[in-house]
């Protein structure tokens, strides 16, 4: 079931027997992160990248080359659909400073019809999924213009 990320592992351990056998075995897992697309409206500003808005990294954001305005978008388009429970953003900068205004967190199940997951005001959002939910696409929207650029700390799916 890779589309929910389950690993599946049997071992067999056989030994000679006796007072002395043991056994260990360790065991660890690193879930290959999904492969997806990025798309941002507007462009991002001079030494921002946008793979900042998904990077895991605290000490990165990805911002944009202009003030928010009304209808700006940044968009995670995945390669193939996930299983997820929650979807999150965190907007401005660490120091609490270029808050997102107001907008919306969005999601497709194909990438081309979004639902509203959770209105944002003033900073960070995150909301659980309608269970057994496969995730095309995760969207936040500007839905307000703003004086500051649009900056996202971290933005996707837990």
């Amino acid at each position: 079931d890779s589309a929910k990320g389950a690993v599946t592992l049997r071992v067999t351990l056989r030994g000679a027997g006796g007072a002395d056998s043991y056994g260990r075995i360790d065991l660890s897992h690193t879930p290959t992160p999904p492969k997806f697309e990025l798309s941002s409206q507007p462009e991002p500003a001079d030494g921002s990248l946008l793979k900042f808005a998904t990077d895991r990294d605290p000490t990165t954001a990805f911002r944009t080359n202009r003030a928010a305005r009304k209808e700006d978008q940044i968009t995670i388009t995945f390669e193939k659909k996930q299983s997820a429970s929650e979807a999150f953003v965190q907007t401005g900068t660490r120091d609490g400073k270029e808050q997102l205004v107001a907008g919306n967190l969005e999601f497709s199940t194909d990438g081309t019809s979004w639902q509203n997951l959770v209105e944002i005001q003033f900073g960070d959002a995150s909301a659980h999924l309608p269970e057994d939910t496969l995730i095309k696409a995760l969207r936040l929207r500007v839905t307000q213009n703003q004086e500051s650029p649009l900056v996202i700390r971290e933005m996707g799916l837990k």
